[in-house]
């Protein structure tokens, strides 16, 4: 079956290329080393195995933010799929002219204390009930979101990877679903996620509405190991969960982006 994929990522090669072979951040994070400029040339072949997508920049802490959004914007207008999914800026780049409001914002290039100036960007989502993709890994996060939400409750979230921390450990996803578990403008993705007991405990946990398929390309992507997780997805979930996950959760925020 073709699915919905609600968090992939869109680069150039050779940018990406270029930034890997001369950063002095490879040690530092783990993500420099999950990509493969490689893989960024398999782009086309995963996008024809899928139906749609949310484009996400490739995120690195040398990249040109407005470059980065205007090139998957771009992207998908020349092939005709996807939907972009800007990098939060400082307030100075912000405009409202036909703007989709879904962003992303990372932990490499935010920090929380200059919450103050991105409000342009939290207040154009809370107007438009338009959602933000962020990171959810340790507890200090977990109370920086439910500040976003006290200061924008239209706003809806997107927690990536169920929130999990650097190993993936059960306990803390499991903490981060039961904070949010109120919160019905909270959703989560589960790209990263390669124990898939744990997107059935996000399950028990979380309205199969709020939960959604991803999976992270191109950081630490394989084809093959993708199509396998999937289908060990599918073996544990009701049709009805899998086919919220695969797809209708993507179509309803998909709809709802687009019609503000």
């Amino acid at each position: 079956m073709k699915y919905n994929d609600s968090h992939l990522h869109i680069g150039d090669y050779q940018r990406v290329k270029d930034i890997l072979s001369n950063t002095v951040f490879l040690n530092k994070y783990k993500l420099y080393k999950a990509v493969n400029p490689i893989t960024i040339k398999q782009t086309k072949e995963y996008l024809d195995l899928i139906n749609d997508f949310f484009a996400i920049p490739i995120v690195f802490k040398e990249i040109n933010i407005e470059q980065e959004n205007e090139f998957i914007k771009k992207y998908c207008k020349n092939i005709k799929k996807g939907i972009p999914v800007e990098l939060i800026n400082d307030n100075k780049y912000f405009y409202y002219y036909n703007r989709i409001p879904f962003f992303k914002e990372h932990f490499l290039l935010h920090k929380f204390d200059e919450l103050n100036n991105r409000s342009l960007y939290y207040d154009f989502l809370n107007q438009n009930e338009g959602y933000l993709i962020l990171h959810c890994n340790d507890k200090i996060r977990i109370e920086y979101i439910k500040k976003l939400i006290n200061m924008f409750p239209k706003m809806n979230i997107i927690i990536a990877h169920l929130g999990r921390d650097t190993y993936e450990n059960t306990t803390f996803i499991e903490e981060v679903l039961l904070e949010f578990k109120n919160y019905t403008n909270i959703y989560f993705d589960i790209s990263t996620i390669s124990n898939i007991y744990n997107i059935k405990m996000a399950l028990s946990i979380i309205d199969s509405s709020r939960i959604l398929y991803g999976s992270d390309f191109p950081y630490d992507f394989n084809m093959k190991d993708e199509e396998s997780r999937i289908n060990k997805i599918n073996k544990i979930l009701t049709s009805i969960d899998f086919n919220n996950l695969m797809e209708n959760n993507f179509n309803y925020v998909k709809e709802k982006v687009l019609r503000k």
